[in-house]
């Protein structure tokens, strides 16, 4: 005759429930938005006087290819918001996501940065 089989569930420890997480939940988005709220209307703000003052039209003229134009956008934005990004990172991982890598943190913060760039194009 077959065993007959016994259903036990999987032991687990107790769950803990932090207020510190729901409280963050609702105000870390809007802080992050706020951090970038400035660099991102500087590069709004820069990319319209460019227009207004034809300064890409003039380079042009003077020889200067429009793959070297962009570059040196995304060059000094990189370096701007990989500053930000990294006091921000490190603000994050310090208080935020104690238990996350630092590297990764910064690398989601910088990307969502760059791609913020590439749409001001």
């Amino acid at each position: 005759a077959p065993e007959s089989m016994e259903m036990v569930p999987m032991p687990i420890a107790g769950v803990v429930i932090d207020g510190f997480y729901e409280l963050v939940s609702l105000v870390f988005p809007l802080a992050f938005i706020v951090a970038f709220l400035y660099t991102q209307k500087k590069v709004l703000n820069e990319l319209i006087t460019e227009k207004e003052t034809k300064v890409r039209e003039s380079l042009r003229m003077m020889g200067v290819s429009s793959s070297a134009i962009i570059s040196s956008w995304y060059v000094t934005y990189a370096v701007i918001f990989g500053i930000l990004c990294s006091i921000f990172a490190g603000v994050a991982c310090s208080r935020v996501f104690p238990k996350s890598a630092a590297t990764l943190i910064f690398a989601f913060f910088w990307l969502w940065s760059m791609a913020f760039l590439s749409f001001a194009f």
